[in-house]
């Protein structure tokens, strides 16, 4: 999982050869230029670039919880453009993941099938027992804690995920110490890789590279690595039918 910062400056074809010679199949695109801009136009744009490799590049979309057109946000992007799952970042976006304007948001979006990936591991408003909260409202609404709790919240994060089977972990900019600790003490059904590489620069393309050695560094058996990296996702980004 990458976030998009930028992508007039980087084709999505180039982005394909990068993935290419990292041997990644598929990428899931995650909207950061939403959740400074506006979130509409920033949806839009990102799903024309993923457009251009489809069976290869699947965009998340976002929208602003307090705005009163984000259910309608919501529809469109699922059903015009075609957009796979949501990113939010409560600490930057500025509020709290079970206020009144979310639940309705996320009925639609647990009655969908998609996936809603959060930034966690930062106060205020993103710890993963806060996210985790709302898993506990919605049990079939598919929460992505989108960093395990970061470096300080790590324990949090571990005993969210124990106690709520619709919580996901993405293990994203965590070290490997970090990442085998979520594999011996999480559900493999529950994990998931990330990156947080970028696409403004080829810096950010190296530290998707990066990323990929640190994950292959844990030796980890085939099984596993399957689940992680093709078993999951699969299971997180199927849609419920319409």
């Amino acid at each position: 999982m990458r976030n998009v910062w930028g992508i007039e400056h980087f084709e999505a074809g180039a982005y394909v050869d990068v993935m290419d010679e990292l041997g990644i199949d598929q990428s899931v695109i995650l909207p950061l230029d939403g959740l400074f801009f506006d979130a509409g136009t920033c949806n839009t744009e990102l799903a024309k670039w993923c457009a251009a490799a489809p069976e290869r590049l699947i965009p998340f979309f976002t929208f602003e919880p307090r705005d009163p057109h984000a259910l309608k946000e919501i529809d469109r992007c699922i059903n015009e453009l075609g957009m796979r799952g949501v990113k939010l970042h409560p600490w930057l976006q500025g509020f709290r993941p079970t206020e009144d304007v979310m639940l309705p948001l996320c009925e639609k979006l647990a009655s969908a099938g998609l996936p809603i990936l959060f930034h966690d591991g930062t106060t205020p408003y993103s710890t993963p027992l806060q996210i985790g909260e709302l898993a506990r409202i919605f049990p079939t609404l598919k929460v992505v804690l989108g960093h395990g709790g970061l470096y300080d919240m790590a324990d949090e994060a571990i005993a969210t995920a124990q106690e709520f089977p619709n919580i996901w972990i993405s293990m994203t900019s965590l070290p490997t110490w970090y990442m085998q600790k979520l594999i011996d003490n999480v559900s493999i059904d529950q994990l998931l890789f990330g990156s947080d590489g970028g696409l403004g620069n080829l810096d950010k393309q190296s530290y998707v590279g990066l990323r990929w050695q640190m994950f292959n560094s844990l030796n980890l058996d085939m099984e596993l690595q399957k689940k992680i990296l093709e078993i999951n996702p699969e299971r997180l980004l199927k849609s419920l039918p319409a």
